[in-house]
C-alpha cells in the first residue's frame, strides 16, 4: 500500500508538470486524428498531448491509474 502510494505521489507530480487546468475551449490539432478540429476544453486537450506528445506519458498515466486502483 505504502509503495503504491509513492507510486501514485510521483507520478502525480509528472503529471501535474504537463496539465493545464483550463475550462476555456480551444480547436484541437494534435497528432490524435479521430479528435482533429473539434472544440474541447483546454484540459482536455492538454491530457491528449500527455498521452500522444510527451514521451513515456501515456506510460505514466497508466502506472498512475493502475497504483491508484491498488492503493
Amino acid at each position: 500500500c505504502l509503495y503504491s502510494f509513492i507510486i501514485i505521489i510521483l507520478t502525480g507530480v509528472y503529471l501535474t508538470l504537463f496539465f493545464q487546468p483550463s475550462m476555456g475551449e480551444i480547436v484541437y490539432h494534435g497528432p490524435y486524428e479521430p479528435m482533429q478540429g473539434i472544440r474541447m476544453s483546454e484540459a482536455y486537450a492538454s491530457t491528449l498531448k500527455i498521452s500522444f506528445e510527451v514521451r513515456g506519458g501515456l506510460l505514466v498515466r497508466q502506472i498512475h491509474h493502475w497504483a491508484a486502483l491498488i492503493f
